[in-house]
């Protein structure tokens, strides 16, 4: 270049994983997919007490950002997405994914914590925090963000959730 006779720079790539998220910009990656703002997945870890050494399942581990969060803490994360691409993304990150889907999902372990942003729609979030709660360790903490309709519909998933709290 004629500003910078003396640099040569070769071929500049750019970080896999930034490329990764780049790419998946504008794309639909599933009706449910609504990535968790970094302060919040920081909030949610805190609440959750994550520290080192915990062991911590993100069940709906979307692009990362609550497992990054749980990681930043000092925690082990066992990640579960649904979505192939988003999957990738997580093991790209070098995340352990153990599953794609977790009403299927089973393990013997027992999790410190369950921290997630599950799906929404038809009352998923219900259904997984239900879930979620087995596979809590005795005195673990599960942190959830959840629709509003839980808690108020009448319908009967909602009524279900109620009643099982």
């Amino acid at each position: 270049s004629e500003f910078f006779p003396f640099l040569d720079v070769g071929e500049v790539r750019l970080d896999p994983v930034k490329e990764m998220e780049r790419s998946l910009v504008g794309k639909k990656l599933g009706v449910d997919f609504f990535p968790t703002p970094a302060g919040l997945a920081n909030e949610m870890v805190l609440d959750a007490g994550v520290s080192a050494g915990s062991l911590v399942l993100e069940p709906s581990a979307g692009s990362g950002n609550l497992a990054e969060a749980i990681v930043r803490a000092g925690g082990k994360v066992h990640c579960i997405e649904w979505s192939s691409t988003l999957s990738d993304l997580l093991r790209l990150k070098k995340f352990e994914v153990l599953g794609s889907d977790f009403m299927d999902f089973d393990t013997d372990l027992r999790y410190d914590a369950v921290v997630m942003n599950p799906p929404f729609s038809d009352r998923k979030d219900a259904a997984h925090v239900m879930r979620a709660f087995g596979f809590l360790a005795d005195g673990g903490t599960l942190v959830v963000i959840c629709g509003e309709g839980v808690f108020f519909g009448s319908d009967s998933k909602a009524v279900e959730f109620r009643e099982w709290q």
